[in-house]
């Protein structure tokens, strides 16, 4: 059986803003959410690379710089 995430037609991907002026933990807390969902969910492992692509790129947007999501990806792997 295969399993994906879900996402309505109308989710924005907005997530906390990098440059917000919250503690650097929470900001990275948005990304391990994010990838914990996606390897906990997501069945086979090229759609978990495009998940992680996704998520790459909505976090991308709200200008999370790429170290940020390398560094949580170590922490979970």
């Amino acid at each position: 059986m295969k399993l994906l995430v879900y996402r309505k037609k109308s989710r924005t991907d907005q997530y906390l803003n990098f440059s917000f002026r919250h503690p650097l933990n929470h900001k990275l807390a948005v990304i391990r959410t994010l990838l914990e969902r996606c390897y906990s969910i997501v069945t086979e492992h090229d759609d978990q690379k495009k998940e992680e692509e996704h998520v790459a790129k909505a976090l991308s947007n709200c200008g999370y710089p790429p170290w940020t999501i390398d560094r949580v990806k170590q922490d979970i792997v």
